[in-house]
Formats: C-alpha cells, structure tokens, sequence
C-alpha cells in the first residue's frame, strides 16, 4: 500500500565558526590596462566563490566580469582566510573584498580627479569601465585611461587592501552568557513523500526549499546551491550509511556498491526553490550565506512527512527500508 505524507522543517544556521575570530584577508590589484586581481585565500569548492566574489568586485569597480581574475587558495600569494566551511564565504570573504575594492576604487577616482583637472573625487562614479562626473556627463574618462595614468604618471598603482571579521565572545558573567555567533541564516523546507508499506521504499515527490539569503547576489549559482543540498539532504535522510565491522572496525560501506548516494532519479519530480531577500547591513550588496541551509532542513522535513504518512517517528539516519519496515511491525505489535 503507498500512503503519502507531508512534512516542514525550519532551521536557523550560524554563517562563522565560533571562536575569537572569523577573518579574511583580501588584497585587489589593479593592472594599468584596467584589468583587476583580486587575491583570497578561500577556496572554491564548487559553490561558486570565485564568481560571485569577481562580481561584487566589478560591482564595486565598475568594470565587467572580463577584467577580472580571481586568484584563490593559494597560501603562498593569498592573504589569510579561515577557509571555506560554515556558510561564511559569501558574507566574510565578499564583504573583505568589497571592502579592499572600495579603497583601490577611492585611489581610483582621485587619480581620475588629478586626470581630469578637478579638485576632488567625491562626485565621480564608476561604471561599466568608464568613470563620470555625476552631473556634467562630458566629464569623463574610463577605468583604463585612469589606471594608466595613475601607474605610468603619478607612479601610484591603484591596490587595495582589508580585512573583515565577525565578532563571538566568551562566556560572561554567573548566567555564561557568549555571543557565539554573530550572523545566522534561515531557511524553511517542506516534503510531500510516498511510503511502500509493503516494501518499505520511502520516495521523495515533491520539495519546496526556502532561503533567506540575504541579498542573491547570483540567483542561478543560490538556485543550483540550493537543489545540489536537496539532492544531497535526501541521500542523508534515506540512504547514505556508514557501517562498520564491530569486531575489527573496518568500514563495510567502502564503495558505491555498499554506500548509496542520490542519483538524478532520487531526485523528486517537482522541486520549487526560493529565496526570501532582506539585505543584511553588514554584507557585501547585502548578502548572506546560502550553502548549509540548502540540505540541512532535508532531513527533518523528511522525517516529518514520513511520520505524517505511517504515523511512526524516526530518530535514526538514514530512514531505509528496513528500518521502515521493522518500525511499521513494532507498531502494529
């Protein structure tokens, strides 16, 4: 018999590490062809970084995504990072290179200034590679010309540099109390299933996964974030196992013969991804973290809705056949 159930899961996520610091360094140099270096010394594991990072760069410069060259991960060249884990890369990482793009842009802009003969920068913009006056557009010259002429005539490369850190405190006073975490994210998910009571197979139909991620600051990379941690949260909420030889240790589930991860048709037929945007103050445009809160609801909501369907709660990971299949008979006992 196939019994259908639907259950939701919310959660909340701290974006940093806790501990006394949660820092990056980013160092921006500018080429006098107006081509940008951005240096960082988190890695891009396949979430993206090195995309996004390079847009908030050129946002902030004005120049297009074909200027600029992100170099990450190595520790010889690249100035300090934490590394990439616990959603901190998008709002520490983008926020430290925000931050170094708005001092070369300043050194920018003046040298831009001294270029056009006017008394001061605080009225030039940047954008799409040309900088203007913001009420005289005949005012105006480009990122190149400026650069150039900051390197080959004034003898001052345009560089920028910053550090960026999220606060945490130790415990305080008799109550312990301790800012462990500075920034959290949430998200929101909801699972409709179907339960083979004859075999136990639990299938996954529809998925609906909410985010608040700040501001999107590349809504294709949050959407493909965000159905690669569906697809990964229902491989842990159903099927991947690590199981050892009690006698010896040896893991038993060594290959993907013996430890089952999600293929495309695990996947469910309808799955809806969203974001709730409300700009963080401290981001870099706003943005916020997105990468945990993508699986880590999964499995409850999971659970939920196989709870709603046989009526049998589960405190146990995955939730397999078997496992099924001997909670409905403890039931029916």
């Amino acid at each position: 018999m196939i019994k259908r159930g639907r259950g939701m899961a919310a959660m909340l996520y701290p974006q940093d590490p806790s501990g006394p610091a949660n820092s990056t360094a980013v160092y921006v140099r500018m080429n006098c062809d107006g081509t940008v270096v951005v240096y960082t010394g988190t890695t891009d594991v396949g979430q993206g970084s090195d995309t996004y990072l390079a847009q908030i760069a050129g946002e902030t410069l004005g120049v297009g995504m074909e200027d600029i060259r992100v170099i990450s991960s190595d520790t010889l060249y690249a100035p300090f990072d934490e590394g990439a884990g616990s959603s901190r890369v998008m709002f520490v990482v983008g926020r430290g290179v925000k931050d170094a793009c708005d001092v070369a842009r300043k050194r920018l802009l003046e040298a831009a200034a001294l270029m056009l003969g006017l008394p001061k920068a605080a009225r030039l913009y940047t954008r799409e590679g040309e900088i203007f006056y913001d009420t005289y557009p005949d005012i105006r010259t480009t990122v190149r010309e400026a650069a150039r002429y900051a390197q080959m005539t004034l003898g001052a490369p345009i560089q920028g540099e910053a550090t960026f850190t999220t606060i945490s405190t130790s415990p305080q006073g008799e109550d312990g109390h301790a800012l462990m975490f500075e920034k959290h994210i949430f998200a929101t998910h909801m699972a409709e299933v179907e339960v083979d009571t004859d075999t136990g197979v639990v299938r996954v139909t529809k998925y609906v996964a909410v985010t608040d991620c700040g501001r999107a600051v590349n809504p294709l990379l949050l959407e493909g974030q965000q159905e690669g941690g569906v697809g990964q949260g229902i491989g842990y909420a159903l099927m991947e196992e690590l199981l050892e030889d009690p006698q010896s240790g040896r893991l038993l589930t060594d290959t993907f013969s013996d430890y089952h991860i999600p293929t495309v048709s695990d996947m469910p037929e309808v799955l809806i991804t969203d974001s709730v945007e409300i700009p963080d103050e401290d981001g870099a445009y706003g943005a916020k973290g997105a990468s945990e809160p993508a699986s880590a609801p999964t499995a409850p909501a999971i659970a939920n809705a196989i709870a709603d369907a046989v009526g049998v709660r589960f405190d146990t990971l995955p939730i397999t056949p078997e496992r099924v299949l001997l909670a409905l008979l403890d039931k029916e006992l």
